[in-house]
């Protein structure tokens, strides 16, 4: 016989309820901020550590998905960042000792860094460019039921998911549909393929 469900049904609506409420509390001028970045950059870079890179990884893998060129740090085949670029740099405590580093190298080259952090901000938020702050707990102000910095990631999953969704709206881009998928096109260029820029030896 299955055990009662009552358990489990209580436990998803206590996290889907934390992922609101700390999404609710985001200055959304923020998302709107990263947005922007994303839409200007010649490249987007992603970068992230534990669970925080798995976050970054699905967001580049949908940025692909809409025709831009993305890149997750730390990958054989990703290439050198330099000026024009962006660095998302994600961290849930703000002080990851990697992603820092990735933070200033990127700087160092030229581009812009986006860093999504908590609202205290940490050393990533003191340095990057654009800080999009995520809230680690409900508005309640209590801890969060769910362990570790959870609560963080799905929320930054979501607001980063919403800007690929907008971006795409905003965008003149039009969508076919090929034998082997989906394809992106732009009306005024292909951003899928390599993108011309001066040679520069900052690796990420």
């Amino acid at each position: 016989m299955l055990a009662d469900p009552g358990p489990l049904r209580k436990s998803v609506e206590m996290v889907v309820a934390e992922i609101v409420s700390v999404v609710a509390s985001v200055d959304f001028q923020d998302p709107v901020a990263l947005d922007d970045a994303v839409q200007r950059a010649n490249r987007i870079f992603v970068s992230g550590q534990g669970r925080s890179g798995l976050v970054g990884r699905a967001y580049a893998h949908r940025l692909m998905h809409i025709a831009l060129v993305a890149h997750v740090v730390g990958e054989t085949t990703t290439p050198a960042v330099g000026v024009g670029d962006l660095l998302v740099a994600i961290s849930g405590s703000g002080s990851t000792t990697t992603t820092v580093h990735h933070a200033a190298v990127a700087q160092a080259a030229g581009a812009t860094v986006l860093g999504v952090v908590p609202p205290e901000g940490g050393e990533l938020g003191g340095r990057s460019d654009i800080a999009l702050r995520v809230g680690t707990r409900p508005k309640t102000d209590q801890q969060s039921v769910q362990f570790a910095t959870t609560l963080f990631c799905q929320a930054t999953q979501i607001l980063l998911d919403g800007t690929v969704t907008s971006c795409r709206a905003s965008s003149s881009r039009r969508t076919t549909i090929s034998g082997r998928g989906m394809r992106i096109w732009s009306d005024d260029h292909r951003r899928s393929g390599p993108v011309a820029r001066p040679p520069t030896k900052s690796r990420l």
